[in-house]
């Protein structure tokens, strides 16, 4: 089973809260500053936990204000912010976007952005990968910045499936994260989808784009998947496939092999999955030739499988310098 870390305010002075508040929410990944009316009378608390490849964060705090400059790169990643009490004001490229209990909010981490906490306020984040959404860039900043929830529909749907995650997160097995993290990205792109309808149609392209995503990330561990089977299951060709996915920086084909490299790779550190060899793990999402999955593992993660769970799981860096379920990424 999994469970989320809490760090507590209050059990510093007043002069260390600030700092380790701006520490905790940045896990070493760029400065944010904190500001408060008065950082004396200032507590709060974060606990902090792992989903697949989304990082959770549930916040309890006083009046604050959260300003993060602009990023230094790396892998974009949308926060999804669910307010559940107290006011707060998210604030990116000049526009405000105001929260309310039964709200929420999403933006790209990556860039200059400022949470103001008005009131004494509790919140839940979900750190979602970009890609993870299945959407393009300009998709992102024109569905990022907005209000969701507070009137039935799909967003409403996320709020509370958001504060359930958070609720029945201890009583659930780390080896249905990623599938858990399928079903929370799935639902917050359907309701980034159905406010985005309400303005302009989506093309029928991106609405077959990201059928297909999710049918591929439901179906991961059949080795038989295929472009043929994916075009069969959706009465298309095979060059209508591609050509739905001719404005990705990658194919179809190679979609299916990253995505089922990043599930083995979760769960080579999962303790779940601790009696498996790397062979097992493997041929658990798709792969069917031991010698073909250790190639490509070692080109895309820099190292063959069983090195990188050696290194993973003795606490090395690997990857991109950290380990991959350690600190949590930005909330601000």
């Amino acid at each position: 089973m999994s469970n989320i870390a809490p760090v507590d305010m209050r059990d510093l002075s007043p002069n260390e809260r600030l700092v380790r508040w701006g520490e905790v929410i940045s896990a070493g990944r760029g400065r944010v500053s904190v500001q408060t009316v008065d950082s004396l009378s200032f507590s709060g608390k974060i606990s902090v936990g792992n989903l697949g490849p989304m990082r959770m964060l549930r916040v309890e705090a006083g009046p604050h204000r959260l300003e993060r400059p602009p990023g230094t790169g790396g892998p974009e990643i949308i926060p999804i912010l669910v307010q559940a009490r107290g006011a707060a004001i998210m604030t990116q490229d000049g526009k405000d976007v105001h929260l309310q209990p039964g709200c929420w909010t999403a933006w790209t981490a990556n860039r200059a952005h400022v949470i103001t906490s008005l009131t004494d306020v509790e919140q839940y984040a979900i750190l979602v990968p970009a890609q993870w959404l299945g959407l393009r860039p300009h998709e992102v900043r024109a569905m990022c910045g907005r209000v969701y929830g507070g009137k039935p529909g799909v967003s409403n749907m996320v709020f509370h499936t958001v504060l359930q995650l958070f609720q029945q997160y201890e009583g659930i097995d780390t080896a249905i994260h990623s599938d858990m993290a399928d079903i929370i990205g799935h639902l917050v792109r359907l309701a980034m989808n159905e406010a985005q309808m309400q303005r302009q149609p989506v093309p029928m392209r991106d609405t077959l784009r990201g059928r297909v995503i999710d049918y591929v990330r439901h179906r991961l561990r059949d080795p038989d998947l295929s472009i043929d089977a994916i075009a069969d299951k959706f009465g298309c060709t095979k060059r209508h496939l591609h050509k739905t996915f001719s404005e990705e920086s990658v194919t179809l084909s190679q979609f299916i092999w990253q995505e089922r490299l990043e599930r083995c790779r979760e769960a080579l550190v999962d303790p779940a999955h601790a009696d498996r060899s790397v062979t097992e793990i493997a041929f658990l999402w798709g792969f069917n030739n031991s010698s073909h999955f250790s190639k490509i593992f070692k080109d895309r993660f820099g190292m063959p499988p069983g090195q990188w769970r050696h290194a993973a799981l003795r606490g090395q860096d690997v990857l991109t310098g950290e380990l991959p379920v350690a600190a949590p990424m930005l909330l601000s």
